[in-house]
Protein backbone atom coordinates (compact mmCIF):
# COMPACT_ATOMS: atom_id res chain seq x y z
CA UNK A 1 0.00 0.00 0.00
CA UNK A 2 3.06 2.67 0.64
CA UNK A 3 4.10 1.84 -3.37
CA UNK A 4 0.99 2.64 -4.30
CA UNK A 5 0.88 5.72 -2.11
CA UNK A 6 3.71 7.36 -3.40
CA UNK A 7 3.24 6.34 -6.62
CA UNK A 8 -0.05 8.95 -6.06
CA UNK A 9 2.07 11.48 -4.66
CA UNK A 10 4.16 11.22 -8.22
CA UNK A 11 0.90 11.13 -10.35
CA UNK A 12 -0.15 14.27 -8.76
CA UNK A 13 2.94 16.02 -10.02
CA UNK A 14 4.50 16.42 -6.97
CA UNK A 15 7.94 14.72 -7.72
CA UNK A 16 10.38 16.65 -9.21
CA UNK A 17 13.96 15.98 -11.26
CA UNK A 18 16.87 15.20 -8.61
CA UNK A 19 19.15 17.72 -10.28
CA UNK A 20 16.78 20.20 -8.94
CA UNK A 21 17.54 21.88 -5.69
CA UNK A 22 15.34 20.18 -2.61
CA UNK A 23 13.08 23.00 -0.37
CA UNK A 24 13.83 22.64 3.09
CA UNK A 25 10.85 21.52 5.58
CA UNK A 26 11.20 21.75 9.30
CA UNK A 27 8.45 19.04 10.92
CA UNK A 28 7.88 20.07 14.53
CA UNK A 29 6.33 16.42 15.81
CA UNK A 30 6.97 14.19 12.50
CA UNK A 31 7.59 11.10 15.01
CA UNK A 32 3.82 10.11 15.57
CA UNK A 33 1.00 8.78 13.96
CA UNK A 34 0.03 11.79 11.45
CA UNK A 35 3.74 12.76 11.43
CA UNK A 36 5.53 9.71 10.01
CA UNK A 37 3.08 8.86 6.89
CA UNK A 38 4.00 12.91 6.22
CA UNK A 39 7.50 12.93 6.75
CA UNK A 40 7.65 9.80 4.51
CA UNK A 41 5.75 11.33 2.00
CA UNK A 42 7.21 14.65 1.46
CA UNK A 43 10.56 12.91 2.13
CA UNK A 44 9.91 10.36 -1.23
CA UNK A 45 8.54 13.42 -3.44
CA UNK A 46 12.15 14.42 -4.05
CA UNK A 47 11.43 17.82 -4.16
CA UNK A 48 11.82 18.63 -0.35
CA UNK A 49 15.02 17.62 2.34
CA UNK A 50 12.92 16.71 5.26
CA UNK A 51 14.45 17.35 8.82
CA UNK A 52 12.09 16.55 11.89
CA UNK A 53 12.00 17.64 15.62
CA UNK A 54 11.10 15.78 18.66
CA UNK A 55 11.41 14.15 21.50
CA UNK A 56 12.46 10.39 19.37
CA UNK A 57 9.55 8.65 21.01
CA UNK A 58 9.00 5.73 18.67
CA UNK A 59 5.48 4.24 18.17
CA UNK A 60 5.21 0.56 15.83
CA UNK A 61 8.03 0.47 13.36
CA UNK A 62 7.98 4.48 12.92
CA UNK A 63 11.99 4.15 13.47
CA UNK A 64 12.62 1.74 10.98
CA UNK A 65 9.98 3.37 8.29
CA UNK A 66 12.17 7.00 9.37
CA UNK A 67 15.02 5.41 8.37
CA UNK A 68 14.17 4.73 4.90
CA UNK A 69 13.21 8.13 4.05
CA UNK A 70 16.57 9.63 3.91
CA UNK A 71 15.99 12.65 6.57
CA UNK A 72 17.63 14.42 9.07
CA UNK A 73 16.44 14.12 13.00
CA UNK A 74 17.09 16.73 15.50
CA UNK A 75 16.12 16.01 19.67
CA UNK A 76 13.57 18.42 21.25
CA UNK A 77 11.28 17.84 23.91
CA UNK A 78 8.75 20.72 23.89
CA UNK A 79 7.36 19.87 26.41
CA UNK A 80 9.55 20.83 29.16
CA UNK A 81 12.59 22.76 26.67
CA UNK A 82 12.20 26.29 24.67
CA UNK A 83 13.12 26.46 21.68
CA UNK A 84 15.69 29.14 22.47
CA UNK A 85 17.53 26.27 24.33
CA UNK A 86 17.22 23.33 21.67
CA UNK A 87 20.61 23.32 20.71
CA UNK A 88 19.94 21.02 17.77
CA UNK A 89 17.15 23.13 16.60
CA UNK A 90 19.33 26.27 16.92
CA UNK A 91 22.06 25.03 15.02
CA UNK A 92 19.42 24.04 12.24
CA UNK A 93 18.14 27.55 11.65
CA UNK A 94 21.60 28.89 12.10
CA UNK A 95 22.43 26.89 8.94
CA UNK A 96 19.26 26.84 6.94
CA UNK A 97 17.60 31.05 7.62
CA UNK A 98 15.32 30.71 4.47
CA UNK A 99 12.55 27.39 5.41
CA UNK A 100 10.53 26.69 2.79
CA UNK A 101 7.60 24.87 5.40
CA UNK A 102 7.00 24.20 8.64
CA UNK A 103 4.57 21.49 9.60
CA UNK A 104 3.96 21.70 13.13
CA UNK A 105 2.44 18.44 14.81
CA UNK A 106 3.55 19.10 18.25
CA UNK A 107 2.13 22.39 19.77
CA UNK A 108 -0.82 21.95 22.12
CA UNK A 109 -0.93 25.56 23.17
CA UNK A 110 -0.64 29.26 22.81
CA UNK A 111 2.63 28.90 25.28
CA UNK A 112 4.04 26.65 22.68
CA UNK A 113 2.84 28.37 19.33
CA UNK A 114 3.95 31.63 20.67
CA UNK A 115 7.92 30.52 21.69
CA UNK A 116 8.21 28.88 18.30
CA UNK A 117 6.77 32.23 16.45
CA UNK A 118 8.27 34.98 18.42
CA UNK A 119 12.02 32.82 18.20
CA UNK A 120 11.96 32.68 14.50
CA UNK A 121 10.66 36.58 14.43
CA UNK A 122 13.42 37.22 16.62
CA UNK A 123 16.13 35.60 14.86
CA UNK A 124 14.81 36.77 11.40
CA UNK A 125 14.35 32.81 9.80
CA UNK A 126 12.27 33.22 6.59
CA UNK A 127 9.40 30.66 6.47
CA UNK A 128 7.46 30.41 3.24
CA UNK A 129 4.40 28.51 4.91
CA UNK A 130 3.47 27.56 8.43
CA UNK A 131 1.21 24.51 8.69
CA UNK A 132 -0.40 23.78 11.85
CA UNK A 133 -2.32 20.81 12.00
CA UNK A 134 -5.04 21.67 14.60
CA UNK A 135 -7.73 19.64 15.63
CA UNK A 136 -12.01 20.00 14.96
CA UNK A 137 -11.84 19.72 18.80
CA UNK A 138 -11.48 23.41 18.47
CA UNK A 139 -15.10 23.62 17.59
CA UNK A 140 -15.88 22.45 21.58
CA UNK A 141 -14.54 25.49 23.34
CA UNK A 142 -16.74 27.74 20.76
CA UNK A 143 -20.20 29.32 21.22
CA UNK A 144 -22.95 27.29 20.39
CA UNK A 145 -23.35 26.23 16.78
CA UNK A 146 -25.53 28.09 15.18
CA UNK A 147 -27.20 25.82 12.82
CA UNK A 148 -27.38 22.14 14.66
CA UNK A 149 -28.20 20.34 11.34
CA UNK A 150 -25.27 21.41 9.25
CA UNK A 151 -22.12 20.47 9.46
CA UNK A 152 -19.58 22.97 11.24
CA UNK A 153 -17.62 25.85 9.37
CA UNK A 154 -14.30 26.91 9.43
CA UNK A 155 -15.85 30.87 9.74
CA UNK A 156 -19.01 30.65 11.37
CA UNK A 157 -18.47 28.20 14.13
CA UNK A 158 -14.54 29.02 14.96
CA UNK A 159 -16.03 31.72 17.68
CA UNK A 160 -15.23 32.06 21.16
CA UNK A 161 -17.88 32.86 23.27
CA UNK A 162 -18.38 36.90 24.37
CA UNK A 163 -18.34 36.45 27.51
CA UNK A 164 -14.95 35.69 30.08
CA UNK A 165 -17.51 33.04 32.26
CA UNK A 166 -18.37 31.59 28.81
CA UNK A 167 -15.25 31.09 28.13
CA UNK A 168 -13.46 29.56 30.86
CA UNK A 169 -16.33 27.07 31.16
CA UNK A 170 -15.68 25.91 27.75
CA UNK A 171 -11.95 25.76 28.19
CA UNK A 172 -12.35 23.54 31.16
CA UNK A 173 -14.48 21.34 29.21
CA UNK A 174 -12.44 20.49 26.94
CA UNK A 175 -8.51 21.72 27.56
CA UNK A 176 -7.41 20.40 24.47
CA UNK A 177 -9.56 22.18 21.78
CA UNK A 178 -8.71 24.95 23.91
CA UNK A 179 -5.06 24.86 23.79
CA UNK A 180 -5.42 23.69 19.92
CA UNK A 181 -7.12 27.32 19.13
CA UNK A 182 -5.11 29.28 21.36
CA UNK A 183 -2.52 28.56 19.35
CA UNK A 184 -4.03 29.38 16.11
CA UNK A 185 -4.73 32.56 17.60
CA UNK A 186 -1.26 33.13 18.43
CA UNK A 187 -0.10 32.22 14.87
CA UNK A 188 -2.74 34.27 13.47
CA UNK A 189 -1.72 36.97 15.59
CA UNK A 190 2.15 37.21 15.05
CA UNK A 191 1.34 36.34 11.32
CA UNK A 192 1.74 40.22 10.18
CA UNK A 193 5.08 40.57 11.56
CA UNK A 194 6.43 37.36 10.42
CA UNK A 195 7.41 36.39 6.88
CA UNK A 196 5.27 33.19 6.14
CA UNK A 197 1.88 32.54 5.52
CA UNK A 198 -0.16 29.75 7.64
CA UNK A 199 -2.56 27.37 7.16
CA UNK A 200 -4.93 25.85 9.93
CA UNK A 201 -5.74 22.00 9.05
CA UNK A 202 -8.61 21.04 11.44
CA UNK A 203 -8.52 17.50 11.36
CA UNK A 204 -11.48 14.77 13.04
CA UNK A 205 -10.45 11.73 14.84
CA UNK A 206 -7.23 10.04 12.40
CA UNK A 207 -7.93 6.44 11.67
CA UNK A 208 -5.63 4.06 9.47
CA UNK A 209 -2.86 1.74 10.10
CA UNK A 210 -0.66 2.39 12.98
CA UNK A 211 -3.27 4.73 15.05
CA UNK A 212 -1.45 5.00 18.06
CA UNK A 213 -4.49 5.77 20.06
CA UNK A 214 -5.33 2.38 19.92
CA UNK A 215 -9.01 2.20 19.48
CA UNK A 216 -9.59 1.43 16.07
CA UNK A 217 -7.86 -2.13 17.14
CA UNK A 218 -9.93 -2.07 20.69
CA UNK A 219 -12.65 -2.15 18.64
CA UNK A 220 -11.85 -4.50 16.02
CA UNK A 221 -10.60 -7.16 18.74
CA UNK A 222 -13.77 -6.78 20.41
CA UNK A 223 -16.19 -7.43 17.59
CA UNK A 224 -13.22 -10.47 16.61
CA UNK A 225 -14.02 -11.51 19.95
CA UNK A 226 -17.99 -11.56 19.35
CA UNK A 227 -17.90 -14.71 17.51
CA UNK A 228 -16.87 -16.77 20.04
CA UNK A 229 -18.24 -15.49 23.12
CA UNK A 230 -20.27 -12.52 24.54
CA UNK A 231 -18.41 -9.35 25.06
CA UNK A 232 -20.59 -6.50 23.97
CA UNK A 233 -18.88 -3.09 22.39
CA UNK A 234 -18.94 0.24 24.95
CA UNK A 235 -20.81 3.11 23.41
CA UNK A 236 -22.33 6.03 24.57
CA UNK A 237 -25.85 7.17 24.66
CA UNK A 238 -25.41 10.15 21.54
CA UNK A 239 -24.13 7.17 19.81
CA UNK A 240 -27.45 5.26 20.77
CA UNK A 241 -29.44 7.96 19.37
CA UNK A 242 -27.56 8.40 15.76
CA UNK A 243 -24.85 10.99 16.79
CA UNK A 244 -22.86 11.43 13.70
CA UNK A 245 -18.99 11.79 13.33
CA UNK A 246 -16.46 12.93 11.37
CA UNK A 247 -13.22 10.59 10.06
CA UNK A 248 -10.00 11.43 8.02
CA UNK A 249 -8.06 8.90 6.82
CA UNK A 250 -4.21 9.02 7.91
CA UNK A 251 -2.70 8.93 4.37
CA UNK A 252 -5.21 11.55 3.36
CA UNK A 253 -4.10 13.90 5.86
CA UNK A 254 -0.18 13.39 4.65
CA UNK A 255 -1.42 13.94 1.26
CA UNK A 256 -2.89 17.10 1.84
CA UNK A 257 0.22 18.38 3.50
CA UNK A 258 1.94 17.77 1.04
CA UNK A 259 -0.73 18.86 -1.73
CA UNK A 260 -0.58 22.29 0.53
CA UNK A 261 3.59 22.59 0.94
CA UNK A 262 3.80 22.12 -3.24
CA UNK A 263 1.50 24.48 -4.22
CA UNK A 264 3.01 27.14 -1.93
CA UNK A 265 6.21 27.03 -4.14
CA UNK A 266 4.76 29.91 -5.91
CA UNK A 267 3.91 31.72 -3.02
CA UNK A 268 7.13 31.49 -1.58
CA UNK A 269 9.27 32.29 -4.69
CA UNK A 270 6.56 35.64 -5.15
CA UNK A 271 7.67 36.87 -1.76
CA UNK A 272 11.10 36.71 -2.27
CA UNK A 273 10.73 38.86 -5.56
CA UNK A 274 10.40 36.42 -8.12
CA UNK A 275 7.44 36.42 -10.41
CA UNK A 276 5.14 33.76 -10.23
CA UNK A 277 1.34 33.68 -11.23
CA UNK A 278 -1.00 35.34 -8.45
CA UNK A 279 -3.14 31.50 -8.41
CA UNK A 280 -0.17 30.19 -6.86
CA UNK A 281 -1.23 33.03 -3.81
CA UNK A 282 -5.03 31.43 -3.51
CA UNK A 283 -4.76 28.89 -0.27
CA UNK A 284 -2.65 30.98 2.51
CA UNK A 285 -3.89 32.31 6.00
CA UNK A 286 -7.11 29.95 5.95
CA UNK A 287 -7.95 27.29 8.29
CA UNK A 288 -9.57 24.27 6.48
CA UNK A 289 -11.50 21.41 8.02
CA UNK A 290 -9.98 18.61 6.24
CA UNK A 291 -12.47 14.75 6.75
CA UNK A 292 -14.55 12.44 4.74
CA UNK A 293 -17.05 14.06 2.96
CA UNK A 294 -19.18 11.25 4.32
CA UNK A 295 -20.21 11.30 8.43
CA UNK A 296 -20.82 8.04 10.33
CA UNK A 297 -22.56 6.80 13.58
CA UNK A 298 -20.57 4.60 15.91
CA UNK A 299 -22.32 1.61 15.13
CA UNK A 300 -21.95 2.27 11.33
CA UNK A 301 -18.51 2.35 11.50
CA UNK A 302 -18.49 -0.72 13.77
CA UNK A 303 -20.26 -2.61 11.33
CA UNK A 304 -18.44 -1.38 8.74
CA UNK A 305 -14.97 -2.68 11.07
CA UNK A 306 -16.71 -6.22 10.94
CA UNK A 307 -17.98 -6.30 7.41
CA UNK A 308 -14.07 -6.05 6.50
CA UNK A 309 -13.26 -8.28 9.22
CA UNK A 310 -15.84 -10.71 7.34
CA UNK A 311 -13.98 -9.75 3.88
CA UNK A 312 -10.76 -10.53 5.26
CA UNK A 313 -11.47 -13.65 7.18
CA UNK A 314 -13.15 -15.45 4.23
CA UNK A 315 -9.93 -14.74 1.80
CA UNK A 316 -7.69 -16.35 4.44
CA UNK A 317 -9.77 -19.23 5.69
CA UNK A 318 -12.53 -20.07 2.95
CA UNK A 319 -14.02 -23.06 3.72
CA UNK A 320 -14.06 -21.78 7.61
CA UNK A 321 -16.60 -20.97 9.87
CA UNK A 322 -14.33 -18.64 11.56
CA UNK A 323 -14.98 -16.40 8.80
CA UNK A 324 -18.53 -15.69 9.94
CA UNK A 325 -19.39 -12.43 11.49
CA UNK A 326 -21.68 -11.89 14.59
CA UNK A 327 -25.12 -9.89 13.10
CA UNK A 328 -26.03 -7.86 14.98
CA UNK A 329 -23.69 -6.65 16.94
CA UNK A 330 -23.98 -6.80 20.60
CA UNK A 331 -23.46 -3.26 22.64
CA UNK A 332 -23.50 -2.26 25.93
CA UNK A 333 -23.74 1.39 27.24
CA UNK A 334 -20.58 3.18 28.98
CA UNK A 335 -20.57 6.53 29.87
CA UNK A 336 -16.32 6.80 29.23
CA UNK A 337 -16.21 5.72 25.77
CA UNK A 338 -13.90 8.36 24.12
CA UNK A 339 -14.53 7.90 20.23
CA UNK A 340 -15.26 10.26 18.60
CA UNK A 341 -13.63 12.82 20.52
CA UNK A 342 -15.76 16.12 20.00
CA UNK A 343 -19.65 16.07 20.99
CA UNK A 344 -20.66 19.10 18.15
CA UNK A 345 -20.47 16.44 15.12
CA UNK A 346 -19.56 16.00 11.96
CA UNK A 347 -17.24 18.99 9.84
CA UNK A 348 -18.27 20.72 6.76
CA UNK A 349 -15.04 20.21 3.93
CA UNK A 350 -16.39 22.47 1.55
CA UNK A 351 -13.80 24.84 1.49
CA UNK A 352 -10.81 21.28 1.07
CA UNK A 353 -13.46 20.95 -1.95
CA UNK A 354 -13.06 24.19 -3.09
CA UNK A 355 -9.31 25.24 -2.38
CA UNK A 356 -7.80 21.98 -2.56
CA UNK A 357 -10.02 19.55 -4.82
CA UNK A 358 -10.15 17.35 -1.74
CA UNK A 359 -11.20 13.69 -2.57
CA UNK A 360 -10.56 11.33 0.49
CA UNK A 361 -9.86 7.68 -0.22
CA UNK A 362 -13.27 5.66 -0.41
CA UNK A 363 -14.47 4.82 3.08
CA UNK A 364 -14.37 0.65 2.00
CA UNK A 365 -10.90 0.95 1.04
CA UNK A 366 -9.82 3.04 4.51
CA UNK A 367 -11.55 0.14 6.47
CA UNK A 368 -10.10 -3.20 5.08
CA UNK A 369 -6.75 -1.56 4.96
CA UNK A 370 -7.04 -0.82 8.73
CA UNK A 371 -8.90 -4.38 9.36
CA UNK A 372 -6.32 -6.24 7.79
CA UNK A 373 -3.32 -3.89 9.03
CA UNK A 374 -4.04 -4.48 12.77
CA UNK A 375 -5.58 -7.79 12.08
CA UNK A 376 -2.41 -8.82 10.28
CA UNK A 377 -0.18 -7.49 13.41
CA UNK A 378 -1.63 -9.91 15.76
CA UNK A 379 -1.55 -12.81 13.72
CA UNK A 380 1.67 -12.81 12.21
CA UNK A 381 3.45 -11.82 16.01
CA UNK A 382 5.51 -9.29 15.01
CA UNK A 383 7.98 -8.18 17.73
CA UNK A 384 8.60 -4.66 16.21
CA UNK A 385 4.47 -4.27 17.46
CA UNK A 386 4.59 -5.92 20.42
CA UNK A 387 4.58 -2.79 22.88
CA UNK A 388 1.24 -1.20 20.78
CA UNK A 389 -0.13 -5.07 21.29
CA UNK A 390 0.30 -5.74 24.55
CA UNK A 391 -1.02 -1.97 25.47
CA UNK A 392 -4.63 -2.80 23.42
CA UNK A 393 -4.56 -6.26 24.83
CA UNK A 394 -4.71 -4.54 28.17
CA UNK A 395 -7.55 -2.29 27.11
CA UNK A 396 -9.93 -5.38 25.72
CA UNK A 397 -8.72 -7.50 29.54
CA UNK A 398 -10.35 -4.36 31.33
CA UNK A 399 -13.36 -4.31 29.14
CA UNK A 400 -13.95 -8.41 28.74
CA UNK A 401 -13.21 -8.94 32.81
CA UNK A 402 -16.75 -7.61 32.98
CA UNK A 403 -17.87 -10.75 31.63
CA UNK A 404 -15.04 -13.38 31.81
CA UNK A 405 -12.08 -13.96 33.77
CA UNK A 406 -8.59 -13.59 32.72
CA UNK A 407 -7.81 -17.38 32.28
CA UNK A 408 -10.83 -17.56 29.75
CA UNK A 409 -9.39 -14.36 28.24
CA UNK A 410 -6.05 -15.73 27.57
CA UNK A 411 -7.49 -19.01 26.08
CA UNK A 412 -9.65 -17.26 23.94
CA UNK A 413 -6.29 -14.95 22.77
CA UNK A 414 -4.85 -18.64 22.07
CA UNK A 415 -7.62 -20.36 20.42
CA UNK A 416 -8.22 -17.42 18.06
CA UNK A 417 -4.92 -15.61 17.26
CA UNK A 418 -2.59 -18.51 18.52
CA UNK A 419 -1.60 -15.82 20.59
CA UNK A 420 0.15 -16.91 24.06
CA UNK A 421 -0.33 -14.71 26.49
CA UNK A 422 0.98 -16.31 29.31
CA UNK A 423 4.39 -13.90 29.22
CA UNK A 424 2.07 -10.67 29.10
CA UNK A 425 1.57 -8.57 31.92
CA UNK A 426 -2.60 -8.10 31.64
CA UNK A 427 -4.52 -7.14 34.50
CA UNK A 428 -7.92 -8.06 34.38
CA UNK A 429 -10.02 -7.72 37.35
CA UNK A 430 -12.55 -10.21 37.00
CA UNK A 431 -15.71 -11.62 36.95
CA UNK A 432 -16.35 -15.58 37.67
CA UNK A 433 -15.05 -18.07 35.19
CA UNK A 434 -18.23 -19.68 34.73
CA UNK A 435 -18.38 -18.01 30.74
CA UNK A 436 -17.49 -20.97 28.34
CA UNK A 437 -15.50 -20.01 24.93
CA UNK A 438 -18.30 -21.49 22.40
CA UNK A 439 -16.61 -23.87 19.99
CA UNK A 440 -18.79 -22.53 16.63
CA UNK A 441 -19.40 -18.96 15.96
CA UNK A 442 -22.60 -17.04 17.16
CA UNK A 443 -24.86 -14.20 17.41
CA UNK A 444 -27.44 -12.56 19.69
CA UNK A 445 -30.42 -10.92 18.66
CA UNK A 446 -30.27 -7.78 21.16
CA UNK A 447 -31.57 -4.81 19.80
CA UNK A 448 -29.21 -1.61 19.25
Amino acid sequence: MMQLFLLAISILGLASSSSSPKKEVLVLGGNGFMGVYTVIALAFSDRYAVTIANRNTTYFDSLERLASANITSLHWDRRSEPIEDASEVVAFFEDHPHIHAIVDFSCYSGDSARNVATFLIKEEVRVGLYVYVSSDSIYEVCSAKRDLEKPTTEDVDDHRPSGPRSQAECNAADTYGHGKLEAEEVLRELQPVSTWDYIFLRIPDVVGPRDTSNRWWFYQILIDLQIWIHVPIPYVREDRDGREMSLVYVKDVARAIVSLISGHDGAFLHRWGANVSDRALTVRNVAINVADHRARTFVQIMEDIAKALATSRSSQWPTSSSSTMPSPLVFALNSTTDFPSVKRGPISTTRARTLLGWEPTPWDEVVLETVEFFQSRILWKDARYAKELQGVLQMVCQQVAKYIDERTFRDLLLKVYGLNASEMTLTCAGCASDVIVDEEPWSSQIEL
